[in-house]
């Protein structure tokens, strides 16, 4: 460096530069907004999954993990991956750009107050996609009657009482349910796999995992044990 140089600053961007960070933080959630490309086939149910209520889910605006207030019905990450289905790894850029999701057109990283102003607002839920008369909608009705997050969150928070052994019993009670309901549903019903995560939300034993409980088949019976390393 000359004496009479000096180091500019970099300036403040004001435009994406095609980075593909926001893309590989999970997908999208939809909103009203997005009936549209609903509608249009652009998105469908095997792209998505439901985060329901009292689920603990990372927000992305406040940047911690949290039981969830409402439903969101989100695009999913590809396999093993919180990176958004439609998001093209090698050439940096969105596989549905011009039907992209109203967040995504919201997003900026640079200055998030749009996404902030919008991100909770006018959220679709699975129960504005699939209609009352719908023969699944029964199943899902009975499903989130029994196997609310909400009440699960009860039951490990006594899981260190004298009634954990009750607590701990319920919740393997509803696991159960659950498996059965979803492989009836494959099996009989002809429902797809896919399809699954979006009508019903995640598995419950992967939920689990993320408040620190693991479900293991021993001898043929369910059983739920701490997760070694949990934060």
């Amino acid at each position: 460096m000359t004496p009479n140089s000096s180091k500019t600053p970099d300036a403040p961007r004001t435009s994406c530069i095609q980075c593909g960070s926001c893309c590989t933080k999970g997908g999208p959630a939809l909103h009203k907004q997005d009936m549209d490309i609903m509608r249009r086939g652009v998105i469908m149910p095997q792209h998505l999954f439901t985060l329901r209520v009292g689920e603990k889910v990372y927000e992305n605006v406040v940047g911690a993990v949290v039981p969830s207030q409402e439903e969101m019905v989100k695009i999913k990450g590809k396999p093993g991956s919180w990176t958004c289905l439609f998001f093209n790894e090698e050439e940096k850029n969105c596989g549905i750009y011009q039907d992209r999701p109203m967040e995504c057109r919201a997003l900026a990283c640079w200055d998030t107050s749009a996404i902030e102003a919008v991100y909770a607002k006018d959220r679709l839920t699975r129960f504005d996609l699939v209609g009352p008369q719908d023969a699944v909608r029964k199943f899902m009705d009975a499903h989130e009657k029994r196997c609310s997050h909400r009440e699960i969150g009860r039951l490990i928070g006594l899981l260190s009482s004298e009634q954990a052994e009750n607590a701990a019993n319920q919740i393997l009670d509803m696991v159960l349910y659950e498996n059965d309901m979803r492989a009836m549903l494959v099996q009989k019903a002809g429902l797809k796999n896919e399809h699954l995560d979006f009508l019903f939300g995640r598995p419950l034993q992967e939920a689990l995992k993320g408040c620190g409980l693991e479900v293991k088949n021993i001898r043929g019976k369910l059983a739920l044990f701490p997760v070694e390393n949990h934060p």
